[in-house]
């Protein structure tokens, strides 16, 4: 689940980007969060993105906040959207079937997918190629013992 995407930065301001997450995210609990609610981005007609809607992140909302607070006291230009719940499960190119795809999204859109913990905040490099983008953790933040993880 993405809270914030930066875009390019420097290197420099990887060391800022950390010290932002333990702030915001020092006395954040580990907690559970269920997924469900599959849905597409950006409509049905034209999907790009298969997705679950994920709930309970009531516990996150402070952390998420005041990490938005700091980015931007901190000159941080960053895509301010409102926070979407949403793990991405797959990236669609094409639809061949569409009714199938529909009698899908219509079978499962209330389905529950389980529940998982949220125990950590990652700070991600992301690297394009080709065959789409890698993501490679650079730092790593872990909720409620106020531990960090350095990659």
């Amino acid at each position: 689940m993405t809270l914030f995407f930066f875009g390019n930065q420097n290197l420099s301001a990887i060391g800022l980007l950390q010290q932002i997450l333990e702030e915001s995210f020092g006395t954040v609990q580990p907690f559970s969060a269920s997924a469900n609610l599959v849905g597409v981005f950006p409509s049905k007609r034209n999907p790009k993105v298969l997705l679950l809607g994920i709930d309970n992140l009531q516990l996150l909302l402070p952390g998420y906040f005041r990490m938005a607070e700091l980015l931007k006291q901190n000159g941080f230009a960053f895509n301010n959207k409102p926070l979407t719940a949403h793990l991405t499960v797959a990236r669609i190119k094409r639809v061949v079937n569409n009714h199938s795809f529909e009698s899908f999204l219509t079978q499962n859109r209330q389905s529950s997918f389980g529940s998982f913990a949220i125990s950590r905040v990652v700070l991600y490099k992301s690297i394009l190629n080709l065959s789409g983008p890698v993501y490679k953790p650079v730092y790593v933040k872990l909720l409620g013992d106020g531990q960090k993880e350095t990659i």
